[in-house]
């Protein structure tokens, strides 16, 4: 996965930079969150499945610093 900058409405993505482009995301796919090995303290991660005007994407939030990470989907 790859750093990208993305922009939310109502806790929400609607937009996203991601290698230089802007895209607009159309729609939600899916959305859920993974606990992670809790076990050694590793935190939950938000995913948000989405399609933009180019691809589906993956994005992952890391809610304790606020960055977001992007991969095709």
């Amino acid at each position: 996965m790859e750093p990208v900058n993305v922009t939310c409405t109502a806790g929400a993505p609607n937009s996203l930079l991601w290698r230089g482009q802007s895209q607009l995301i159309v729609c939600v796919l899916d959305h859920w969150w993974e606990a992670g090995r809790w076990w050694e303290t590793e935190v939950a991660k938000e995913f948000f499945l989405v399609l933009t005007n180019q691809r589906r994407i993956l994005l992952c939030r890391n809610p304790n610093s606020g960055d977001w990470l992007a991969k095709t989907a």
